[in-house]
């Protein structure tokens, strides 16, 4: 028998109240709120996606049935709240229907708790094992369109959050220029979803949603951590950093050169290139080949008591006094560096070069 498009409703919050670890209150709330302030057509149009039909197993799998369509039906009030400011469109509750009715209930269910991370668990967590001082805010949340150099990214069902270092050019194609590590994260949730190859921005963590896709994931070198991500049509680049500093191009790092960085944890930070042959770092499956080393500069850098690369900084590339490309950047170099790889390799390995200006991809 279906079910009142009312008892659905209730029923499923019901569910959702109960699972507090997977949904937060007060991230839970927010998705309420969103629905109560609908109209009751409104809200029928959502609940009616939400249904599922007749079974499809056999009795003896419905039990576990049951549960996979709990986790869909709590799938489409999450994305339907995320993705719009207003009434929901029916085109975008029937997205997130169908973007639901494609996943197992394992899928649904990590999915679920990918768009209702509690940022500011992961923000204490950061300071409890990195060693971050107890004023660093977290990271740059804001939803860049155009998008820009140096804000946060993810990969779609991924953490996250990591850093659109900057964009690249082949042809008539403009990518999005940051680590394999960053590009090719898989979700830790209870299934990886491999298959998924788009990039979000902002990332799950920081608030993006599943309709939030920038790019898609083309190709990575993992001898130099580099990955890029080929941007979707229509969406408008800007090689400029949200403090509004134009990228001009690339060059080689020089010995003792004064650099800087854009990362969506730290921002900006000064510092000096200390090593520019530095040894090669193992990592698993990979030997990170043409590595850089930048120290923060106590004289300028504004943060002179903060962790120089800190989560979420990996994939920001490293600029000269030009604001030329010098390196990506990767991991840390204790509490005041970083570790990089030269630019040049990485430009010549995927055959691109840095994008000058704004660009609106084809």
């Amino acid at each position: 028998m279906n079910k009142n498009w009312k008892t659905r409703l209730t029923e499923t919050w019901a569910e959702m109240d109960k699972d507090k670890t997977s949904f937060p209150a007060a991230r839970l709330q927010t998705i309420k709120d969103y629905h109560a302030n609908l109209s009751d057509p409104q809200r029928k149009i959502v609940s009616e996606a939400m249904a599922q039909g007749e079974y499809g197993v056999a009795k003896a799998d419905r039990p576990a049935e049951n549960i996979y369509r709990k986790y869909r039906r709590m799938l489409i009030l999450i994305l339907t709240a995320k993705a719009n400011t207003g009434a929901p469109a029916n085109d975008v509750v029937r997205a997130s229907q169908a973007l639901a009715a494609s996943m197992t209930g394992d899928q649904a269910a990590s999915r679920c708790r990918f768009e209702m991370q509690d940022v500011a668990a992961a923000v204490q967590k950061v300071k409890d094992t990195m060693g971050v001082d107890s004023n660093w805010g977290g990271w740059d949340s804001v939803r860049q369109r155009p998008l820009l150099a140096g804000c946060s990214i993810g990969r779609r069902g991924s953490n996250g959050p990591g850093t659109l270092g900057c964009f690249v050019r082949r042809g008539n194609d403009v990518f999005i220029l940051s680590n394999r590590h960053v590009l090719y994260q898989l979700g830790s949730g209870a299934i990886p979803i491999d298959d998924d190859k788009d990039v979000i921005q902002p990332p799950h963590q920081l608030g993006g949603n599943f309709f939030d896709s920038v790019a898609e994931v083309v190709e990575f070198d993992g001898d130099h951590d580099a990955a890029m991500a080929r941007v979707k049509s229509g969406i408008v680049c800007m090689n400029r950093t949200p403090e509004g500093v134009d990228i001009a191009g690339s060059d080689a790092a020089g010995p003792k050169a004064a650099v800087w960085k854009r990362g969506c944890a730290s921002g900006v930070r000064r510092g000096t290139v200390t090593e520019v042959n530095s040894a090669d770092v193992a990592t698993p499956g990979f030997l990170l080949k043409n590595q850089l080393i930048v120290i923060r500069d106590n004289a300028l850098d504004t943060f002179r008591d903060r962790v120089f690369q800190i989560q979420g900084d990996s994939g920001a590339v490293l600029l000269n006094h030009a604001n030329h490309v010098v390196a990506l950047l990767h991991g840390r170099e204790g509490a005041t560096g970083a570790q990089g790889t030269h630019i040049g390799p990485i430009l010549a390995r995927f055959g691109v070069t840095v994008l000058v200006g704004n660009y609106t991809a084809p």
